[in-house]
């Protein structure tokens, strides 16, 4: 014999028993179409001040869009802007300006590097930024 017991609505913290309820959104509720709605937004406003705590923290950035990242790797023939290196799985499309500092996802901000010289980079991004920015523009310029 299960033991049933109190359980509360997510949407009008009305209280019931568990066997009478139903499950949305792994939340327990009553039944209501309104009950559902407040869940709904409820979640919704949820997941808005996790992605704006995300923003703030600057890790909210997704990474290059595909379609930026296939034409930067097509312009600059699938090999490292530094030390000319090619292969399909050592090639990264690196931000010249990072999205942090305002950069965008414009081709001319985007240069191919492989993965030795994107750590290089990473770590001193003021050496570098101004040559890679100028090699990205030129090189867009050729197409």
């Amino acid at each position: 014999m299960s033991r049933d017991k109190l359980v509360m609505c997510a949407g009008c913290r009305s209280r019931f028993m568990e066997s009478d309820g139903f499950r949305y959104r792994s939340k327990v509720w009553c039944g209501q179409q309104s009950c559902r709605l407040t869940i709904d937004n409820r979640r919704t406003a949820q997941n808005q001040k996790k992605k704006a705590k995300k923003k703030d923290r600057g890790i909210f950035y997704k990474g290059v869009p595909n379609r930026a990242r296939h034409h930067v790797l097509r312009r600059d023939k699938g090999r490292c802007a530094l030390c000319g290196v090619g292969g399909k799985n050592n090639i990264q499309v690196h931000h010249v300006r990072p999205v942090s500092d305002g950069g965008t996802d414009e081709y001319t901000n985007l240069i191919s590097l492989c993965k030795h010289d994107h750590d290089r980079v990473h770590l001193n991004m003021n050496e570098y930024s101004y040559m890679l920015s100028r090699m990205a523009i030129r090189r867009e310029n050729e197409l």
